[in-house]
């Protein structure tokens, strides 16, 4: 799809239901339980009805794990293309990839081109199967994953990695396979888990070699764990900056069909009760509070956080974790001394305004982002 067309997303979490158990998952309220056609038919009514200004649906399927329903997959995708194909529509499901097979795989192929899957693989397999178990049981998850599949289907997308603490002294090692696969890497750190101060110092040593790696073989594209746009840090923040587009051009729908602004904020993640205040919520509201130091940090723009992990993290939607917001950092700073590197070799007449400024960023990066007196919190 046109990359310049304006996109309208909805999640529609088809079940609550898993056959993994990832030591980092961040939905509690697993049950076996899943969306009717018939609710999903309601929602996807509803939206197109309302799509307004936006030239183009991204219908998201996820679970649990979705392939779970793979017939009502099946139900929802003919639909929509039966009666709302004037309108441009995109299928995306991030999936642990190990339903993927046989007649599955067949019906995908023949769809390839509106209906995307992001696969889930966290690196190699020791570091996958240190994550990623079948559910009541400790076997690893690797070996049913049809890697292949995936990436001659959709050789254009790229690989979810997310790091726990026991696979972060793999990270590197991770995103080397997976680039070696052919493919590219979004490497997220997990969240809602406990990190301990003993991984500041891996993390560190894994930065270094990507930035290594990276600086040895420009041809390769940066991860995006270690890529920013520094240009971003000169954009003015004001208390009603959004963290994404959650509740507004993001809609979630649980198995239910209730409304809540990302998957993160709805029954599976926080339970009943605590999602609650999230339903029917639109963000369009939301304040920072005026003592939140994110508010008035330069880099707020650059930083990874989202509501709905810090949610899981603080129990507020406002404020990461200490160890996030130094997490981050050091990414920012890795991704910087790449970056100079990368603009180094160019002659100063040779720089563009834009990349003046990136120099300009990443000079601040680099002797401030670190700075704990001015910007990081206690750990």
């Amino acid at each position: 799809m046109d990359n310049n067309l304006i996109e309208k997303k909805i999640m529609l979490i088809l079940t609550e239901e898993c056959n993994l158990n990832c030591t980092y998952c961040y939905e509690d309220y697993k049950r076996k339980k899943a969306m009717t056609f018939e609710t999903a038919k309601e929602i996807l009514d509803k939206e197109y009805n309302t799509i307004g200004k936006y030239d183009h649906l991204t219908i998201e399927l996820i679970g649990g794990e979705a392939f779970l329903e793979f017939e009502l997959i099946q139900k929802i995708y003919d639909y929509a293309f039966r009666l709302f194909n004037e309108k441009k529509t995109l299928f995306f499901c991030t999936t642990n990839g190990t339903l993927i097979h046989g007649k599955v795989q067949e019906w995908l192929a023949e769809r390839k081109d509106n209906f995307v899957c992001s696969l889930s693989l966290d690196g190699n397999e020791k570091m996958h199967d240190l994550n990623r178990c079948f559910k009541n049981s400790n076997i690893g998850s690797f070996d049913y994953i049809d890697i292949t599949f995936f990436k001659n289907t959709w050789p254009n997308q790229s690989v979810k990695m997310t790091v726990s603490e026991k696979s972060l002294p793999y990270l590197y090692e991770g995103v080397k396979y997976i680039e070696d696969l052919g493919m590219g890497c979004v490497c997220t750190f997990a969240t809602g888990i406990e990190w301990h101060e003993e991984s500041v110092n891996v993390l560190i040593e894994q930065l270094d070699k990507l930035v290594k790696h990276y600086i040895e073989y420009p041809e390769i594209p940066v991860c995006k764990l270690i890529d920013f746009n520094f240009n971003a840090m000169y954009i003015p923040v004001q208390s009603d900056y959004q963290l994404c587009g959650a509740g507004r051009n993001l809609h979630a729908y649980d198995v239910n069909g209730d409304f809540y602004p990302c998957q993160g904020l709805s029954p599976v993640t926080l339970g009943p009760e605590e999602a609650k205040k999230y339903k029917n919520y639109y963000f369009d509201d939301f304040k920072f509070s005026e003592d939140n130091s994110c508010l008035t940090c330069p880099y707020i723009r650059l930083c990874r956080t989202c509501y709905a992990s810090n949610k899981k993290s603080t129990g507020n939607v406002e404020y990461e974790t200490a160890e996030m917001c130094l997490f981050n950092r050091l990414c920012m700073l890795a991704g910087s001394k790449l970056r100079y590197f990368q603009l180094k070799e160019k002659n100063e007449e040779e720089l563009t305004e834009l990349e003046k400024y990136e120099l300009a960023a990443i000079y601040d990066i680099q002797k401030n982002v670190l700075d704990e007196k001015k910007y990081i919190k206690k750990l």
